[in-house]
């Protein structure tokens, strides 16, 4: 599932609600846009013990790896800011907050607190009709038609 054509880099908190019900999934954002799909009845339960990943492409580990790797390697990451991440209304334990229902395993590149940043294509800084692009790490970059270079 994704939602694609309403962008989030604008400066703002937005909702993301993912439901996962036996046979109906859907992800809705900010209460308006939203993808959902029917499928066979889904019988994975989030029992105790499991892992849920926010933010992350994460790999399980290889099976026969030599160094004995039992973590999964986490392979890209979210760039962003997330704050009240709920599971069945019991909110995850971020920002050291404490939690009866959840903790938190690992963290990677993670900071407390959040500066929103408007994306900077908003602005338009490209010339002569040439595609932007906002980079993960700041900045920005142009896609130019073949008789433009820049």
């Amino acid at each position: 599932m994704s939602i694609s054509g309403s962008g989030v880099s604008d400066g703002r908190w937005h909702t993301l609600v993912l439901e996962l019900n036996r046979n109906f999934s859907s992800l809705t954002l900010d209460n308006r846009y939203g993808d959902g799909s029917r499928g066979p009845a889904f019988t994975h339960s989030l029992a105790a013990g499991t892992s849920v990943y926010f933010g992350a492409l994460v790999q399980s580990p290889k099976s026969g790896l030599l160094d004995g790797q039992k973590d999964p390697e986490v392979l890209e990451g979210f760039q962003g800011c997330l704050d009240s991440v709920t599971i069945n209304t019991n909110e995850l334990p971020l920002h050291n907050k404490r939690s009866q229902h959840a903790e938190v395993v690992g963290l990677a590149e993670v900071k407390l607190g959040c500066v929103l940043y408007p994306d900077v294509c908003l602005q338009q800084p490209c010339q002569n009709g040439a595609a932007c692009s906002s980079r993960p790490s700041g900045g920005f970059w142009c896609s130019c038609g073949p008789q433009h270079t820049g």
